[in-house]
């Protein structure tokens, strides 16, 4: 629960600060945390903070998907197919349609055999010029 968040928080934050520098989010790690804290967001503890995957409930017109927004940690072959299970279980209880995972092209070949398929890519443009991979 959310009241775990503040007392862990020198175990999350280097997790959660580790994948906000690969990726151009839109979040900080303070946002994050506020999100959290207003329950926006919800924070799964792997392993004894050995890794963390933070998730968001997107409430769509025609129904709701939970969104795997961040996921930080190592050993992740050992622990993903648990977390996975435990998402979907959650996502079910809460109603959601599906488990959508967002992530680098990386995550893609760990989810593929957990029962994730390609949906669609994101392809993004800087309006300000930079190219590569943001």
């Amino acid at each position: 629960g959310s009241d775990s968040i503040l007392p862990n928080w020198g175990s999350i934050e280097p997790h959660l600060q580790r994948v906000l520098d690969r990726i151009d989010s839109g979040h900080t790690v303070d946002d994050v945390l506020t999100k959290l804290q207003w329950r926006e967001m919800q924070l799964w503890n792997v392993n004894d903070w050995q890794a963390i995957a933070v998730t968001q409930i997107s409430i769509l017109p025609q129904h709701k998907n939970l969104a795997v927004a961040y996921v930080s940690g190592d050993g992740v072959d050992d622990w993903l197919p648990d977390l996975v299970s435990t998402l979907k279980s959650f996502a079910a209880g809460m109603g959601c349609k599906y488990v959508e995972f967002y992530g680098r092209d990386g995550w893609r070949k760990k989810v593929k055999p957990l029962g994730f398929g390609d949906s669609f890519s994101v392809m993004r443009l800087d309006v300000n010029g930079k190219q590569g991979r943001q």
